[in-house]
């Protein structure tokens, strides 16, 4: 896992790291990390790495992906650290602490919030040379949806398992980090017979089931994102994140309940304008 973040952190942020919790001088972070197999998962999840979330950090998108996997471990540790200091009585949600204890679903979530950070435009680029280009969908909106049914059936078969997966990754955000426009955004019949048409026969029989129960986006969400993270795991050409998938496929509610917890906690007063939803 630090090898993972080595990879997505630069060397600013591994400094901003280092520093705030006490491990390594700026200069000192990147070899004080690389030597430490598991030095970047403890300080991500230190209290003292919190404070990375308190003030508006300098750089770029690489500085919120680090303020990402604070906010991640930070609250992966206070779940587990509830279940640890709970009295008899207490309730503990055990299928919650499971699945918010294991290293590579901490790793999971940072990657797919990560991914919803609005892209970096950059500096002296004038957006107008872009001609008619049309900017994709917000996420979390009904326009995103519509694109990304449309993509899938557009796709070839070689790549409609990646397709999938984008819509699951969008249920799955939707569904954790702003869910009450999902909740007010109505499905239609013909909405529902656009998406029945790019599923494999194999499930569409599901939207014969469900179909008359599916109201709104983020019923639909709900519904259908473990199908669609199943049944992008099931493509060959996914081999190396199959495990991964299935896990989300089969977790979603887990890690929709993981989403709220880190959303309504460490990045409750970032969240809205980090990846600019209307939450």
């Amino acid at each position: 896992m630090s090898a993972d973040y080595l990879e997505q952190l630069d060397v600013s942020a591994l400094g901003l790291l280092a520093e705030a919790t006490g491990v390594a001088t700026r200069d000192d972070a990147a070899r004080f990390f690389s030597a430490q197999p598991n030095g970047i998962r403890l300080a991500l999840g230190s209290s003292d790495a919190v404070q990375l979330l308190d003030r508006t950090l300098p750089g770029g998108q690489t500085h919120r992906l680090l303020q990402i996997a604070v906010a991640v471990h930070r609250t992966a540790e206070d779940i587990c650290a509830a279940g640890w200091t709970a009295r008899d009585q207490s309730p503990i949600n055990l299928p919650l602490l499971r699945f918010a204890g294991q290293g590579s679903h901490q790793k999971l979530m940072v990657e797919l919030l990560g991914s919803f950070l609005p892209p970096e435009v950059p500096s002296g680029l004038d957006l107008t040379q872009l001609g008619d280009s049309k900017a994709p969908a917000r996420p979390g909106s009904i326009g995103r949806l519509h694109e990304l049914v449309d993509l899938i059936g557009r796709v070839g078969e070689t790549e409609r398992a990646g397709a999938l997966r984008l819509l699951a990754d969008e249920a799955l955000f939707t569904a954790g980090v702003c869910p009450a426009p999902a909740a007010h955004h109505h499905i239609g019949e013909d909405e529902l017979g656009a998406i029945d048409q790019v599923l494999p026969g194999a499930v569409r029989g599901l939207m014969e089931e469900l179909g008359p129960s599916i109201k709104t986006q983020l019923d639909l969400y709900l519904r259908f994102g473990p199908v669609w993270y199943r049944m992008a795991a099931q493509d060959l050409l996914h081999l190396t994140m199959r495990s991964s998938l299935s896990d989300l496929a089969r977790e979603f509610s887990n890690a929709r309940r993981f989403l709220v917890r880190i959303v309504q906690g460490p990045l409750s007063s970032l969240h809205a304008e980090m990846f600019a939803v209307p939450c």
